[in-house]
């Protein structure tokens, strides 16, 4: 790997128009850019002038509802750079699309349908956006169909495709948006919906296709709707999709340098031997060109391994600040369809049963 290459991964958010995916895009830039625990986002200038323009309308107040944005109506893709005390830990891209796209291919539009296929295709996180509006009122499992009618009917075939081509599921979270207007819901109540809401991927009983599953509730504000629309923006959870999707990238990226480690090390004891051998042998048969040579190599490969290991030990420090955060407030997980304690063992169990996961990153970001 050349690690003067910031390795880099892909998110889709995928969600039918009006489930708030472009108002959790610029809330989530504009919280993240200010930074949060030494975690920062960034973005090329031009992207973070539009990007905070379009946030700070959000923040008038006196344009009520008309604050929000409007539906997005062509795609916008989005390159960042998650960094912690400014030194970056790695890139992604972010698609932001018109939520008719997802059901396109029936409509007419079958290019910006097939571009949405293809990002979905290649992203190693995927987060289902949910309008947190769908729930509401006291009745599960009329929320579930709710949900089932307006959100998951159609995604829930995405993600069969993707399985279908990649061998597995990407690790993916139901963000509920809006999650303040939602109807105050007990802990099983929420799992009860979200089962029968996304109940191919929650399904218990089925072990072949490993499953990650998470849901996060974010909001841009409590009291947001309230006086017209009038309320304060106050962002909630908005990093955390992002604090997981790079965990997962971050994990198999420290796999690979541990592997890589292993290889150098085993490389450096082979030198060594051979050059302890030669040198030894007698003096008449004992070649001092090859001993030299070697230890040139030996230089070599240990500069390497050193720093090799020293990336390792700062990519495990980032993954520990993450788990940190996520263990905490991420609360309901699932892995293929049983409930979990914590983000951190889940996510770790995720990538060691799931080879094509790993190896999938690894494709995309090793380059020799």
């Amino acid at each position: 790997m050349d690690n003067t290459e910031l390795d880099s991964t892909q998110f889709t958010i995928l969600g039918l128009t009006g489930s708030g995916k472009t108002c959790y895009l610029l809330g989530m830039y504009k919280k993240m850019a200010a930074g949060m625990k030494g975690f920062s986002l960034t973005t090329d200038s031009d992207t973070d002038v539009n990007l905070r323009r379009r946030y700070r309308r959000m923040e008038d107040q006196s344009l009520g509802i008309n604050r929000f944005p409007a539906g997005t109506d062509q795609p916008d893709s989005y390159s960042f750079t998650l960094s912690h005390a400014m030194e970056s830990i790695m890139s992604f891209d972010w698609i932001d699309y018109p939520g008719g796209a997802l059901d396109e291919q029936t409509s007419g539009n079958l290019e910006a349908f097939n571009k949405l296929e293809s990002h979905i295709q290649n992203s190693s996180s995927l987060f289902i956006c949910v309008d947190g509006e769908l729930i509401n009122g006291d009745d599960c499992d009329e929320i579930a169909e709710n949900i089932k009618d307006k959100c998951s009917g159609i995604i829930n075939n995405f993600l069969k495709r993707y399985k279908d081509k990649n061998k597995f599921l990407p690790p993916t979270a139901i963000v509920v948006t809006k999650c303040d207007m939602c109807q105050e819901l007990e802990d099983d109540e929420w799992e009860e919906i979200l089962r029968e809401a996304f109940s191919p991927i929650l399904a218990e009983g089925n072990d072949k296709c490993n499953r990650f599953v998470c849901c996060i509730p974010v909001s841009l504000g409590s009291e947001i709707s309230s006086n017209g629309y009038k309320g304060i923006l106050k962002p909630r959870n908005l990093e955390l999709p992002i604090y997981m999707g790079i965990y997962f990238s971050t994990m198999c990226k420290a796999i690979c340098l541990r592997k890589k480690m292993e290889f150098y090390k085993k490389q450096l004891n082979s030198l060594r031997n051979e050059t302890q051998k030669e040198e030894n042998s007698f003096f008449i048969w004992r070649d001092n060109e090859k001993i030299a040579k070697n230890k040139e190599m030996e230089d070599i490969y240990r500069k390497l391994e050193k720093e090799i290991t020293e990336n390792f030990v700062s990519v495990l420090a980032d993954n520990s600040r993450l788990s940190e955060v996520l263990n905490k407030k991420v609360e309901m997980i699932f892995f293929n369809g049983k409930r979990q304690e914590t983000f951190e063992n889940t996510a770790d169990d995720f990538i060691e049963k799931t080879p094509e996961f790993l190896n999938k990153w690894q494709s995309k970001n090793e380059k020799s």
